[in-house]
């Protein structure tokens, strides 16, 4: 039961955030505002977000779109790095950008989700549109909707058996 009021709260405050771009406080939710069903919608557009603060080269915002979708204190970690915080995030991208200045990271799929849990598939995409690299992030959201920890793998997941029998 706790964690189906979790989800229905977390599914609520995506759909609050995927409304507008435009900064908006966040506001308590009403029990009749916490039955709402899990939006796919919503979901696609916290994580189109995330994402999208992966391309933007200015610093502030990158910063405004994470304080959107990104806890305080959330975790990243990948093979490269494993970093506590929003601002960690932040430069974190910084660092990326550096590295390949103009690219940027496109969700390739809906985002699958059940309990406070998802996945989404991405790719890396170079500023004169070449795709890069690829990969598959788990994610988790907190009650108001903003992710609390990505867990990211690069490149597909290798299959066990080449041809089946």
């Amino acid at each position: 039961m706790h964690q189906t009021a979790f989800i229905l709260s977390a599914a609520v405050a995506i759909a609050a955030v995927s409304t507008t771009h435009a900064q908006q406080p966040r506001v308590a939710q009403t029990q009749a505002q916490a039955a709402a069903p899990l939006s796919q919608t919503a979901l696609d557009a916290t994580v189109a977000m995330y994402a999208a603060a992966w391309g933007d080269a200015d610093l502030a915002s990158r910063r405004r779109l994470l304080e959107r979708v990104w806890a305080d204190k959330g975790t990243y970690t990948d093979p490269t790095v494993q970093l506590q915080g929003r601002e960690a995030l932040v430069q974190h991208i910084s660092t990326f950008l550096d590295k390949l200045p103009g690219a940027r990271i496109v969700p390739t799929t809906h985002v699958d989700a059940h309990h406070n849990g998802f996945r989404f598939g991405w790719r890396i995409v170079s500023a004169s549109g070449t795709a890069l690299s690829e990969g598959l992030d788990y994610g988790e959201l907190d009650a108001t909707g903003r992710i609390t920890r990505i867990v990211g793998f690069f490149g597909p997941i290798e299959p066990m058996v080449k041809d089946p029998p």
